[in-house]
């Protein structure tokens, strides 16, 4: 084997493991970006549930109040 073969043979073995770290960069990348779509969901799911659990408490309070309002008028 000459030394532009060995040359060869070793330029395409840090190309290979150039590609394989790529690779797995890319694997990592996609688990993040799954883990933050779940997250994301979840946020928005609870999100949901407080507005109308703050809608409810709202609706409460404000019969509350009229009622108080109701007693102290008379």
């Amino acid at each position: 084997m000459n030394t532009l073969e060995a040359a060869c043979q070793r330029l395409q073995a840090a190309i290979d493991r150039l590609e394989s770290a790529l690779n797995s960069h890319d694997d990592r990348e996609r688990g993040a970006r799954a883990q933050l779509d779940a997250s994301l969901q979840a946020a928005h799911a609870e999100r949901a549930t407080l507005s109308e659990v703050n809608r409810t408490t709202l609706e409460r309070l404000d019969a509350t109040i009229g009622r108080l309002r109701g007693l102290l008028a008379g």
